[in-house]
C-alpha cells in the first residue's frame, strides 16, 4: 500500500473554517502520511491577492496548528512568478521517497486543469482529489470530463501504486468564502463563526483588510 501525501495549495486570502474542515473531512476517508498546504506567492489561475504573503502564511500556519499530519509549507515562496503546482510537486519529490502525491483541489479549478502550466506533466507526477459539494454540478471541459469520466475510486488511490488518477470525493457545502470574510471585516461585521480564534485574532491586531 503507497503512503499518499496530499498537496493543498490555495491563496488563503484569508484561510478560513472551509479550508481547514475540508482538510480535516478528507482526512478521515483517504489515510494520508501527510497533508501539506501551501499558500500561493502568486496564483497563476486567480486575480492577485489582497493580503501579503507573509500574512497570508502565518494565518494559514495558526489555522492548522493543531491538526495533526498537516503541515504548512512556503513552497515557492522564494521564487519570481507565479506559483505553480508543478513546481511545488518536484520540490516534494526531491525530499519524500516512495510515496504518492495527491494533488486536492476544487471542482472549479480542475474544471481548467488543461490550462495549468505543464499540466500533461504534472499528471504524470500525482494523482488528483477533486472536492465536489453536493447538490453543485461539477464544471466539465472537454478534459476534464474525460478524466473525471473513468470514474477511478478511493480505494484504487490508497491500494495502488500509479499516477494520473482523478478521484472526486464529496465534501460538505459549507457557505464561507474568503471574500465574504474580507467583505465582513471591511464592514466591521464579526467573522466569530468563519475563521478559527487565533486567525480572526491576527486579522483584528493587524487590521487587515480594512
Amino acid at each position: 500500500m503507497p503512503e499518499i501525501i496530499g498537496i493543498f495549495g490555495g491563496t488563503f486570502d484569508p484561510v478560513h473554517n472551509g479550508h481547514t474542515e475540508t482538510i480535516s473531512h478528507l482526512m478521515t476517508l483517504i489515510p494520508f502520511k501527510k497533508v501539506i498546504v501551501v499558500p500561493d506567492v502568486r496564483p497563476p489561475h486567480r486575480q492577485e491577492a489582497i493580503g501579503s504573503f507573509e500574512d497570508r502564511l502565518a494565518m494559514t500556519r495558526l489555522a492548522f496548528k493543531n491538526h495533526k499530519k498537516v503541515s504548512v509549507k512556503e513552497a515557492g515562496s522564494s521564487r519570481s512568478g507565479p506559483s505553480y503546482a508543478i513546481n511545488t510537486v518536484k520540490d516534494i519529490l526531491k525530499k519524500e521517497r516512495n510515496v504518492q502525491i495527491a494533488v486536492i483541489v476544487g471542482s472549479d479549478a480542475f474544471a481548467k486543469i488543461d490550462s495549468w502550466y505543464r499540466w500533461k506533466e504534472l499528471l504524470g507526477l500525482v494523482n488528483f482529489v477533486v472536492m465536489k459539494r453536493p447538490g453543485f454540478s461539477t464544471p466539465k471541459n472537454k478534459k476534464s470530463f474525460e478524466l473525471i469520466s473513468q470514474k477511478n475510486e478511493i480505494d484504487e488511490l490508497v491500494q495502488h501504486n500509479g499516477t494520473g488518477r482523478v478521484v472526486e470525493v464529496k465534501v460538505k457545502p459549507l457557505r464561507i468564502s474568503s471574500s465574504g470574510i474580507r467583505g465582513n471585516l471591511d464592514k466591521g461585521i464579526d467573522i466569530n463563526l468563519l475563521v478559527g480564534p487565533k486567525v480572526r485574532e491576527y486579522l483584528i491586531s493587524n487590521r487587515l483588510y480594512v
